[in-house]
């Protein structure tokens, strides 16, 4: 997953297209959207 965090303070997946405004709790590891998104394109997503 690549991350990028913006003046407009939202993280996206460009993969998946998905994105969360709540940047804070996806640095802080809530993240399981984003593993659910990946799972949804038919990739393995892997949670370390």
């Amino acid at each position: 997953m690549k991350q990028a965090v913006r003046p407009g303070r939202f993280a996206k997946d460009h993969r998946t297209e998905h994105e969360r405004r709540d940047v804070d709790n996806v640095l802080g590891g809530d993240i399981q959207s984003f593993i659910d998104a990946e799972k949804n394109l038919g990739g393995i997503a892997t949670a370390v």
